[in-house]
């Protein structure tokens, strides 16, 4: 029969503590922005600079005139080099022509299945990193052209 004194499992419940409080600080998970962040830059062609500000994602589904409306603010800002465009949108309900005409490396144009990517979005970063994600609705529409 093997003995253990108290001071030894003491001791190994120490040890054993400290390893799993320090690998499990260590183990972060990546927070919901983070995930959404990674979901947008492994999109091919998509390119996320430190001086990229907005992300602008414009779909078809839901709110038809929000989505005209967000269209024609995304078409406003095209130049804008701190701006990414992504157009998740086949121009059936809405006017997509000045982003299948543009040249720039900042408008994508994509089918994507992706729930994120189901609906219309303005998406805000500060150090390439999501600051914040505004769903394009009725109730918001205005507020986001306006500013």
């Amino acid at each position: 029969m093997i003995k253990i004194s108290v001071f030894q499992l003491f001791n190994r419940l120490i040890i054993f503590t400290f390893i799993f409080v320090f690998t499990s600080c260590n183990l972060k998970e990546k927070t919901d922005y983070e995930k959404k962040f990674l979901l947008i830059s492994k999109l091919d062609g998509v390119s996320i600079s430190n001086k990229t500000k907005k992300i602008f994602i414009l779909t078809e589904n839901n709110c038809a005139p929000c989505n005209k409306e967000f269209s024609e603010y995304m078409s406003r800002n095209i130049t804008n080099p701190n701006n990414l465009f992504i157009v998740n949108a086949t121009g059936n309900i809405i006017d997509i022509s000045t982003f299948k005409k543009s040249n720039s490396n900042r408008v994508i144009l994509k089918n994507i299945n992706d729930e994120f990517f189901r609906d219309s979005k303005l998406i805000l970063l500060s150090n390439k990193k999501i600051d914040t994600i505004i769903n394009v609705n009725y109730k918001n529409i205005y507020e986001i052209v306006n500013n």
